[in-house]
């Protein structure tokens, strides 16, 4: 289909001429809304055109450089479940490129098992999630039992109703960072003799 691209301009300038209709016959009415049609259109396209423009290419490249700018100095456990890390975009294999220096990828099979073993406290413990995993109540409970706090997204808030609209991006993919603080130690009580 490529190759018939560069026909489209061609095509749509012989039609125009087949049509043989002359806007400047029409009342006013009619001119009226042609050209509020085409400008509709024309900023429907420019806002389209901006927003995925400056969209992120996909949804690993914001929450890696999140992670780099605010953490890539410390010692880091990055949590995720259900294909959500960002350095395994596709098909399984690691970006270790990408990767922190002092990261450890921890991958969950269950969002159950979060827990003290997982967490530890001599590291920045960050959990990823989908959009659609987050949307239940059981995961909720899980994100605040353990005091998540959400730090960036891989969409900007902004960019979701207009993506959404355009088609082809799917809101339930977007990743979510989350900071779970550390499990503080708990301290046994000492017996005296």
């Amino acid at each position: 289909m490529f190759p018939a691209v560069n026909m489209v301009p061609i095509i749509l300038m012989l039609a125009y001429q087949e049509l043989n209709w002359d806007p400047s016959k029409w009342g006013k009415p009619g001119r009226l809304a042609l050209r509020t049609l085409v400008t509709i259109l024309i900023a429907i396209n420019c806002i389209g055109t901006v927003t995925c423009s400056l969209k992120p290419s996909n949804n690993m490249t914001s929450i890696t450089h999140h992670i780099r700018k605010y953490y890539g100095d410390q010692s880091i456990r990055l949590i995720s479940y259900n294909k959500s890390s960002p350095y395994s975009p596709a098909w399984g294999l690691t970006s270790s490129f990408y990767m922190e220096k002092d990261l450890q990828d921890v991958r969950l099979g269950s969002l159950d098992e979060l827990s003290d073993t997982i967490l530890i406290q001599n590291r920045v413990n960050l959990l990823v999630l989908k959009r659609s995993d987050i949307t239940s109540d059981r995961v909720q409970a899980i994100l605040a039992g353990n005091n998540a706090i959400k730090k960036v997204q891989s969409l900007p808030k902004w960019m979701e109703p207009i993506m959404t609209l355009y088609g082809g991006f799917r809101i339930r993919d977007i990743l979510e960072l989350y900071e779970i603080p550390a499990p503080q130690p708990t301290l046994l009580p000492r017996f005296h003799e």
